[in-house]
């Protein structure tokens, strides 16, 4: 079994204005800027075929190039936050970028999680933290002023881990240009030559 999921990787520039961060919470962990993506579709766990079959449909999508703009800094998890995130503009391209890569995960046979698309950046994930102290740490993070970036580029990743938080695998990338060709280019290809 192999547990996968499609996100945008950061560009340099982008990874360099969250290197910084600090979250001032007891058990937070931070999130390394070199494992920090936008999710696109989380995919689970599934057996190796399947994975192959996902790889292969997902070589066929095509997108115009999608740009990447961010927003405040909140968290996820109510009165007990389970993790804090720099908000991602949802735009339509984002939307359509989703929805077209859950339609083949779909396709492919797998049961997706139901909950709304919410595009993010996971900075930290917290031991259930309480909502006052989650809100100061975020006072005290403010504005991230993290350059927006536009991307052709689709990765299909692993986690080294299984509670998330990287250090994540880049198992395959694919270019979702209209132009262009359409096979994979799967990291254990490069290790063939």
């Amino acid at each position: 079994m192999i547990t996968l999921f499609a996100a945008l990787a950061l560009p340099a520039d982008a990874r360099d204005a969250l290197a910084d961060v600090s979250v001032v919470l007891p058990g937070a962990r931070l999130i390394d800027p070199d494992d920090m993506h936008m999710t696109v579709c989380y995919f689970g766990p599934m057996p190796e075929p399947v994975a192959d079959d996902l790889c292969n449909r997902l070589s066929t999508l095509r997108a115009d190039p999608i740009i990447v703009s961010f927003g405040a800094v909140a968290a996820f998890g109510g009165d007990r936050a389970r993790s804090i995130y720099l908000a991602v503009e949802k735009t339509r391209a984002l939307v359509e970028l989703h929805r077209a890569v859950a339609g083949v995960a779909t396709d492919a046979g797998l049961e997706l999680d139901t909950r709304k698309f919410t595009p993010h950046i996971t900075l930290a994930r917290l031991p259930r933290s309480p909502a006052a102290e989650v809100a100061l740490a975020l006072a005290e993070i403010g504005h991230l002023d993290v350059p927006p970036f536009q991307t052709s580029t689709l990765g299909l990743y692993t986690s080294a881990r299984s509670r998330g938080g990287g250090p994540y695998i880049l198992e395959a990338q694919f270019d979702l240009r209209p132009d262009a060709h359409a096979a994979p280019n799967a990291n254990h290809d490069e290790d063939a030559q």
